[in-house]
């Protein structure tokens, strides 16, 4: 049950920044505005539902360096975003605490998002205000103690001089985690594998170097 699962990316962040005649490596400080969705979809056998994470995020750093002379292809360190999973809100004080149990949240409380890579496919058209582009961005999901790696499709958008809306949703397994998905009722409700991490992004750049 994931969902800034984004992130993200998260968190999908910088993936298309137009960063030309900069340093090869640039750090900086980036902040998830309160304008941000991030949830997870699913459903049971009888329903469907969706969780949404519920917080305010600090300033999140991040490195970046560019592999190639295309300015195409970008490699991060350090960019992360922690989701608590008790800030899950799935509607329901019984689906949340259920919630909670499955994904273990008293021994890892956080869904952590790392964002390792973007590729984009003409990166002229970020100088464009509010003009759609569409990326791939390879992030790292942790939850219950289990990491995998995917690339999402994003959509993103420069919404202003500093600031950038990226929107992406991916469908997971919870198995993949060693998450058994719960049930309730005695079993008769039972929720399916497969969920959704939609993410709906607005990032500003608050400081970088």
């Amino acid at each position: 049950m994931l969902k800034r699962v984004l992130t993200l990316a998260l968190v999908i962040l910088l993936s298309g920044w137009n960063m030309h005649n900069l340093p090869e490596t640039y750090n900086g400080k980036l902040r998830i505005t309160e304008k941000s969705k991030l949830s997870i979809e699913g459903s049971s056998n009888v329903n469907e539902f969706t969780c949404n994470c519920l917080t305010d995020f600090p300033p999140i750093p991040f490195e970046i360096s560019w592999e190639d002379e295309s300015g195409l292809l970008r490699s991060f360190r350090n960019t992360q975003i922690s989701l608590p999973i008790a800030n899950l809100d799935c509607g329901n004080k019984m689906m949340n605490k259920d919630l909670r149990q499955a994904l273990n949240a008293d021994k890892y409380p956080f869904i952590t998002i790392n964002l390792v890579q973007s590729l984009e496919n003409d990166c002229t058209s970020w100088q464009r205000l509010n003009s759609w582009v569409q990326l791939k961005a390879l992030v790292e999901i942790e939850l219950n103690g289990c990491t995998n790696s995917y690339w999402l499709p994003v959509m993103a958008s420069r919404q202003g001089e500093n600031s950038y809306r990226f929107i992406s949703n991916k469908v997971l397994k919870m198995t993949d985690f060693g998450v058994e998905p719960p049930t309730a009722l005695l079993g008769m409700v039972k929720v399916n594998n497969e969920i959704k991490i939609s993410l709906d992004l607005v990032i500003d750049v608050i400081d970088y170097y």
